[in-house]
C-alpha cells in the first residue's frame, strides 16, 4: 500500500464500486490511507487510540495527521534499516 500511496495510484486502493473513479478528492484519500496505515503498525502501542483517529478524521487537512505520518515514516525507515543490518549480520 505504501508503494501505491507513493505512486498515487488511488484506483488500486479505492473501491471503484463505491461511486465511480471521480468520487473522491486525492488529498483526502491520501490522508485516509495515512490514518489506516497508522492503525496497522506492528507495535500496538504506536497505534493511535480511537479518540485520536476520530480527531484526525475531523481534522483532515490539519497538521496533526501530517505530524503523525512523518513520525510513522521515520520509525518505519529506522526499523527497515535495523532489519537490513540484522540480516547482513546473520549472513
Amino acid at each position: 500500500v505504501k508503494n501505491i500511496l507513493e505512486e498515487k495510484k488511488w484506483e488500486e486502493i479505492v473501491d471503484s464500486d463505491i461511486g465511480g473513479n471521480n468520487y473522491y478528492i486525492e488529498e483526502g484519500v491520501e490522508q485516509l490511507i495515512h490514518i489506516a496505515l497508522l492503525c496497522i503498525q506492528d507495535n500496538p502501542e504506536k497505534r493511535p487510540r480511537m479518540s485520536a483517529i476520530v480527531t484526525m478524521l475531523q481534522l483532515i487537512g490539519d497538521g496533526l495527521l501530517a505530524q503523525r505520518w512523518e513520525e510513522f515514516c521515520k520509525e518505519d525507515m529506522l526499523r527497515r534499516q535495523e532489519l537490513k543490518s540484522s540480516y547482513r549480520t546473520l549472513h
